[in-house]
C-alpha cells in the first residue's frame, strides 16, 4: 500500500504521488519496491530492509539520499508489544518511510502539526519520526509497568496460570522494547557523530533532546526489565514455599488418619485378641484411637507441622 502526502498550513493531506513531499509505504509488493526504487533512484535493497523485523537499526549515506532504520513498538493481535522496523528514506524535498507493518507512529504523525525549518523538510520528518518513536516506547513501558502492578496484586490473591502467562508475555513485550530503544540509541550516536546535522544548530539541538529522550527510555526498559526479573523470581519462590506448605500438611494429615486406622485394623483380626469378651472393649478401642490421635495433633501442631 503507498499513500502519498504533501504539507499544506502545518498539516499533512493527500496528494498526487508527483507532487508528494512525504510518501508512506506499508508492506509494499515487489512491483511497488521496484517502482518506487526506479522512480527515486534507491536502491531496493535498502527498501526491503526495512520490511524486515529483525532489521538492526542504522543510519546509511548513498548516493543522492540517506535512510535510517528505526524500531518502533507495535501491539499485536495478542495485546502483547513487538517491534517494527521502519525505514527512512531522506531526499531533498522528499521523505519516503516503509515498514512491513501498518504503526502507531506513521499514522498519528500523519494527524500531528508539522513545522519545516529550511529547505531539507526530510531531516525534520526523520528527527521528528525518531522523537515519536521514542515517546511511544516510553509511553508503552509505563503500560507495561502498570499491567505488571495489576498482575502483582492478582497474584498476591491467587496463584493462577493465566496470571503466570501473562507476566511472561508482559516481560517478553519488555524484552522488544528494551532491544527497541538500544538499537535506536545506536543510530543517534551515529547521528550525533556525523556530519548530516552539523550545518544546522537548530537540528542538532533537537537531535540532542531526542538523545536524552531515548537515554531515558533505555534506562526505563532496564529498570522495569530488573524489577520484572526479580518479580518472577519471587513469585516462583512463592509457589514453591507455598506447594512445599501442602505437601507437608497433607503428609501430617495423612499420618494422624493412618494412627486410627492402624489400632481398629489390629483388633480387627481374625485371632484372639484382648478384651474380645468386655461389653466395653469397642469404646475402649475408640477411646484409645481418640486419645493416639489427639495426641499426635498436638504433637505435630508443637513441631509446626499443621
Amino acid at each position: 500500500m503507498l499513500s502519498s502526502y504533501k504539507l499544506t498550513e502545518g498539516g499533512w493531506v493527500k496528494s498526487a504521488e508527483d507532487e508528494a513531499q512525504w510518501i508512506v509505504s506499508v508492506n509494499p509488493s515487489g512491483d511497488e519496491l521496484e517502482s518506487m526504487s526506479r522512480k527515486y533512484k534507491v536502491d531496493k535493497d535498502d527498501l526491503e530492509a526495512a520490511l524486515d523485523d529483525l532489521e538492526l537499526p542504522r543510519y546509511e549515506e548513498n548516493d543522492g539520499y540517506s535512510v535510517l532504520y528505526i524500531n518502533t513498538s507495535r501491539q499485536a493481535e495478542d495485546e502483547s508489544w513487538k517491534v517494527a522496523t521502519v525505514g527512512i528514506v531522506v531526499m531533498q524535498g522528499l521523505t519516503i518511510t516503509i515498514s512491513k507493518h501498518e504503526t502507531e507512529l506513521v499514522d498519528d504523525f500523519l494527524g500531528f502539526k508539522f513545522k519545516c525549518s529550511g529547505d531539507c523538510m526530510g531531516k525534520d520528518i526523520a528527527l521528528q519520526l525518531l522523537m515519536r518513536s521514542t515517546e511511544l516506547c516510553i509511553r508503552d513501558l509505563y503500560l507495561i509497568e502498570q499491567k505488571n502492578a495489576e498482575l502483582e496484586k492478582k497474584l498476591g490473591y491467587a496463584m493462577k496460570n493465566s496470571l503466570i502467562f501473562g507476566f511472561m508475555s508482559l516481560e517478553k513485550s519488555l524484552v522488544y522494547l528494551r532491544t527497541a530503544v538500544n538499537g535506536n540509541q545506536s543510530v543517534l550516536d551515529k547521528l550525533t557523530s556525523s556530519e548530516w546535522l552539523k550545518d544546522d544548530p537548530k537540528r542538532s539541538s533537537f537531535l540532542e533532546d531526542i538523545v536524552i529522550e531515548n537515554r531515558q527510555a533505555c534506562d526505563m526498559a532496564g529498570i522495569y526489565t530488573d524489577i520484572m526479573s526479580n518479580t518472577m523470581d519471587a513469585f516462583a519462590s512463592i509457589i514453591n514455599n507455598n506447594l512445599n506448605v501442602v505437601m507437608k500438611f497433607l503428609t501430617s494429615l495423612t499420618l494422624v488418619l493412618a494412627i486410627p486406622s492402624i489400632v481398629l485394623g489390629i483388633f480387627s483380626i481374625s485371632v484372639p485378641v484382648p478384651w474380645s469378651d468386655s461389653p466395653y472393649a469397642y469404646i475402649v478401642i475408640l477411646s484409645s484411637a481418640l486419645v493416639l490421635t489427639i495426641s499426635a495433633v498436638i504433637l505435630m501442631i508443637r513441631k509446626k507441622l499443621f
